[in-house]
């Protein structure tokens, strides 16, 4: 849906609308202030006030802008970042009449009183002070000076009602202050609402509530009577601007919406009710870049500028819910271990605006017919009391108990317990498993080696599963030294016997000239011993018999469902249905049986660099890079070339040979690990390119 706008050739930097005159807006860049008539569905500009007069008067780039109300609806305060503020009187034309200078520095925020005092100008500055001014005064001087908490105030406001007494305002520090002006020198409450630094705050147009944002992205809603916040909303970002809507609240905190932007490079408008749980009424981006003032035109009518050098009218009720867009079971893994996930049970209705009784009366201020009372006399009100939300942050089911007769949400984790995803388990594998023959070995020599691995870590099924694949290997091997297949050369033993052989008998096994000398494998554990191979390639290598007459003619290898193919193809099949990227991805590295083995080494590769288990995961991209893995290529392209992690597992650095305690960087191409300052020394300094322990080149 197109939005109204209008795109101005500068920043906007400052925006507000007239109290008194209907549809009138004040726009100001570093270069222009103009005004602008907006309608529903126009915004055109009317005139421009001179940014420059004739004489020695200059003034600065604006920071803010504020209407005057009543008798001074006419006029205009515009601050600046040099510490003054320039009015003007419309009816008196467009140049500043008038400039007060009392701040040593850049002006935040200006605030005109409402009734009874119209002629009362707040500002807020960063030298920390807030000082109080009288248009009606000729000194330009102000006639009251507020040291606020020594540090930065952000936003000032007057109450809507008591406007000659009351007003409120948030600084650096996170402190929300509220002030009488009768009594500058302390402040009648003094609250600390964030722990970043407030960056906005609004009264609510009919009731005593006070809304609050801040850098640490929680809108607040305060009641004068409490020191708890009555109600928190966690947004997604730092919250610059919080609007209350004027005109739609049916004298409800309930049912009056609150609109807000955010600090960051987020150009989102977002609509919030506090009868909603936790969701946004309304999302939409009606601009590229940072809001810097939101405000309600009319109660359907939201207006925002931008630095995007735009200024855009948006029709609120023509927006959707976002409730609409929303999954009603959201679904979730853990980040951190890839077998538990969250997903969440609910129903749309239990988020949309509830119709009760509970509806708020307007305020009595005073209880005398509304005038001002004496200083005897303090101002009288009531107000009803919200209850705060609760939050629900567990790791188990849970059930919230709804406020109406609706279905009740569920919050689920699921943890599901594979064996071959046991972390310590996994770890040993992981750094022990080859994943390459090496010069002096044979893959059949692997694939025992990793079978006495798997049977020590109790993985017994990927242990036959080896040991299975090793003894089709030998099949293999020995039946292409001839052309046919002698079913009585095997006599009784069978297959199945081989692939399932468990065995404490040293191994035996007969050396041709041909085959390479076995690679000396590390001792395995006690309990597992070495299974032997030399039964059937013994039972092979005897002579044969006359074949029988009655026999069948044989078969050729490629039919035999023990074929070395089959068998890597079925057990990859298998680990990948149980989730076991471990087993996939070594099988895969070693014989790179299928196209869906690139997609295991690589999730295999991201599964050890979020465990830790850099070495591991040097050596695995090392292989894949080799074999011409384009997934790993790009990502050894791409990934930083060096990793920080916490210092829980003690090792010695691969420069000075010292334990690393703390924090230690460890280079992901091979691995080995260092003190920050040994490795800036070592690549920085001395301007090496290769590891210093292992010599692998990493820059």
């Amino acid at each position: 849906m197109q939005l109204p706008n209008y795109n101005l050739p500068y920043e906007i930097l400052a925006c507000d609308r007239s109290w008194e005159t209907p549809n009138l807006l004040a726009v100001s860049t570093p270069r222009s202030l103009q005004l602008f008539s907006a309608s529903d569905t126009t915004i055109t500009p009317q005139s421009d006030l001179a940014i420059k007069p004739t004489g020695r008067v200059k003034i600065g780039t604006i920071s803010d802008l504020s209407f005057g109300h009543q008798n001074f609806g006419r006029t205009l305060a515009a601050s600046t970042i040099n510490g003054s503020i320039h009015i003007y009187h419309f009816d008196r034309g467009n140049r500043p009449k008038t400039t007060l200078s009392g701040h040593n520095r850049s002006i935040n925020a200006i605030d005109f009183s409402p009734a009874p005092a119209p002629h009362l100008l707040a500002s807020a500055s960063q030298d920390g002070r807030i000082l109080i001014w009288d248009l009606r005064s000729s000194n330009n001087k102000p006639t009251n000076t507020i040291i606020g908490n020594a540090d930065a105030v952000r936003a000032v406001q007057f109450h809507p009602q008591r406007g000659n007494f009351n007003l409120a305002t948030v600084h650096d520090s996170g402190i929300l202050q509220l002030w009488d002006l009768r009594k500058p020198l302390t402040p009648d409450r003094r609250i600390n609402a964030h722990t970043g630094p407030a960056l906005t705050l609004n009264w609510h147009p009919e009731q005593d509530y006070i809304i609050t944002g801040g850098r640490d992205k929680q809108l607040q809603v305060w009641s004068t009577l409490n020191s708890n916040p009555i109600h928190v909303i966690s947004t997604s970002g730092p919250i610059s601007k919080a609007r209350w809507c004027i005109g739609r609240g049916n004298n409800s905190i309930l049912n009056t919406d609150i609109a807000l932007s955010f600090y960051n490079d987020d150009p989102t408008v977002q609509i919030w009710s506090l009868r909603r749980k936790f969701i946004p009424k309304i999302v939409y981006q009606p601009h590229s870049a940072t809001i810097t003032q939101l405000l309600w035109r009319t109660p359907n009518n939201l207006i925002s500028v931008s630095k995007d050098k735009s200024i855009v009218q948006c029709n609120v009720l023509q927006e959707p819910n976002f409730i609409d867009s929303l999954n009603a079971s959201p679904f979730a893994w853990n980040p951190r271990n890839s077998i538990d996930f969250t997903f969440i049970h609910q129903n749309k209705s239990q988020f949309e605006e509830i119709n009760n009784d509970e509806i708020f009366e307007p305020m009595n201020i005073y209880e005398n017919g509304g005038k001002s009372p004496s200083t005897n006399s303090p101002p009288k009100f009531s107000q009803p009391q919200l209850s705060r939300q609760p939050s629900y942050h567990k790791t188990k089911t849970i059930h919230i108990t709804p406020t109406s007769n609706i279905t009740p949400s569920w919050i689920t984790h699921v943890h599901i317990p594979l064996l071959s995803n046991d972390a310590e388990r996994t770890s040993f594998l992981a750094a022990n498993y080859l994943i390459t023959v090496p010069p002096s070995a044979d893959i059949i020599s692997v694939c025992e080696y990793n079978s006495t691995l798997a049977a020590a870590a109790n993985h017994f099924r990927d242990a036959k599963t080896w040991s299975t694949i090793a003894t089709s290997l030998i099949l293999e091997q020995e039946l292409t030294e001839s052309e046919q297949i002698y079913p009585e050369r095997l006599g009784n033993f069978s297959f199945s016997q081989a692939s399932s052989y468990a065995s404490d008998e040293p191994e035996q096994s007969v050396q041709s000239e041909e085959q390479p000398q076995p690679l000396p494998l590390p001792s395995t554990p006690p309990a597992l011993a070495t299974s032997p191979r030399s039964q059937l390639t013994t039972l092979l290598q005897q002579p044969p018999s006359s074949p029988s007459p009655s026999l069948p003619p044989p078969l050729p290898l490629k039919t035999y469902p023990w074929t070395p193919t089959q068998l890597i193809n079925q057990a990859c099949e298998y680990s990948a249905s149980q989730g076991d990227t471990l087993m996939c991805a070594t099988l895969a590295l070693l014989f790179m049986p299928t196209p869906s083995a690139e997609d295991w080494i690589h999730t295999y590769h991201e599964q050890l660099l979020q465990a830790g288990h850099f070495t591991a995961a040097a050596a695995v991209r090392r292989v894949a890079a080799t074999a011409g893995l384009e997934t790993l290529q790009v990502a050894a392209q791409t990934r930083t070339q060096v990793r920080i992690k916490p210092g829980t597992v003690k090792v010695l650095c691969a420069y000075c040979g010292e334990p690393c305690r703390g924090t230690s960087v460890t280079l992901l191409d091979c691995g080995h690990s260092g003190h920050f300052r040994c490795f800036r020394t070592w690549f920085v300094d001395e301007q090496q390119a290769e590891c210093p322990f292992c010599g692998s080149e990493v820059v």
